[in-house]
């Protein structure tokens, strides 16, 4: 709050507001409430591979230049960098892999089938006649059908 608390006090300012009163408790529930219902959600991180780290690995590293930071993947980290080192292994992906596949996930696959094949399943018939119906609501008027030239003419002529 140390380096808001001069901005906030300009904007105030800027905006001929008064000052306000740190003893205004209506104030201070009011903002206290407003914290609690905006506050952001804590956000996950991002699931890496933890490297083991060898000693020689190590003592390269304090070799670099100074002002990066370094990060281990679990939670330790060193006061200096190296950038990332490719040797004869080459590149090592630290993003970790989705895992096998799960129940849920397999669940939202679907094997398409065919239309008449569908239909031979009573509950699947209701359910396609019922978006048909409601598509032929809305996407079409079956009362005012004309033949395909007629339409063509129109086209034509606008």
């Amino acid at each position: 709050m140390g380096k808001e608390k001069p901005l906030l006090q300009a904007a105030r300012n800027a905006r001929r507001l008064p000052p306000i009163d740190p003893q205004d408790n209506d104030y201070n529930s009011i903002v206290a409430d407003a914290r609690a219902r905006y506050e952001l959600e804590e956000v996950p991180g991002m699931p890496v591979v933890s490297m083991p780290s060898s000693p020689s690995h190590e003592q390269k590293l304090r070799n670099w230049p100074k002002g990066l930071q370094y990060h281990d993947g679990n939670g330790s980290s060193l006061s200096h960098c190296a950038a990332t080192e490719v040797g004869a292994a080459g590149h090592v992906d630290h993003i970790a892999d989705k895992g096998p596949p799960t129940a849920e996930f397999m669940g939202l696959i679907h094997t398409p089938i065919a239309i008449r094949d569908a239909m031979k399943i009573e509950e699947t018939a209701a359910a396609i006649n019922k978006e048909w119906d409601e598509l032929s609501k809305i996407a079409w008027d079956v009362n005012k059908v004309r033949s395909r030239q007629d339409v063509i003419k129109k086209g034509i002529k606008t």
